[in-house]
């Protein structure tokens, strides 16, 4: 469980994931969910090869549990100022990851966020976006995927520990170019 708590007075639209919005701001409590199952298929005939009995049906296997996850956005353009969010993790795996959306766009999905855990790492600056098309080396055309682009990375993510607070705050400072102010 991932408790995320951000002080606010925007109207927030949740895109994914449990969120609450309380006096004290926005707070997402991710839980572990059953990976999606295939289909079940139907009992196996029965074999003529042993005697026309039925096969055994396989054991039904525990579903695997995955990280929940959450995006929400709010009802302001982010340009310039001060977003803070405080992050206590229940637990610490692989898929600890609590991080701030400082940019999305909702035709492309892409998104440039910074937070704590994701890969080895404590602490990222990263943006999810389709890979370069540099990296395309077919003259074929193929769909194009998604991928992490790492911009800063530092910190070993051994170092997260559950049930202790982390403050997190990102300072942005606009810039205008000469064009604008003119």
């Amino acid at each position: 469980m991932l408790n995320i708590t951000t002080k606010s007075k925007y109207s927030w639209v949740h895109l994914l994931g449990p969120f609450e919005e309380t006096t004290d701001g926005l707070i997402f409590r991710g839980v572990d969910t059953p990976e999606p199952q295939p289909e079940q298929t139907q009992a196996a005939p029965p074999d003529r090869r042993q005697g026309g009995k039925p096969q055994p049906t396989p054991e039904k296997q525990p579903p695997k549990l995955i990280a929940s996850f959450g995006h929400s956005i709010c009802d302001q353009r982010f340009t310039e100022g001060r977003i803070s969010v405080q992050i206590e993790f229940a637990k610490v795996d692989f898929r600890s990851v609590a991080e701030i959306i400082l940019q999305y766009d909702p035709v492309t999905e892409d998104m440039l966020t910074i937070g704590l855990g994701g890969l080895n790492n404590f602490f990222n600056l990263r943006q999810w976006t389709t890979e370069d098309s540099q990296t395309q080396t077919s003259q074929t055309p193929t769909p194009r995927r998604k991928q992490w682009r790492y911009f800063r990375a530092a910190g070993d993510r051994r170092n997260l520990k559950p049930n202790k607070p982390y403050n997190l705050e990102v300072a942005v400072q606009g810039y205008a170019s000469e064009e604008l102010q003119g």
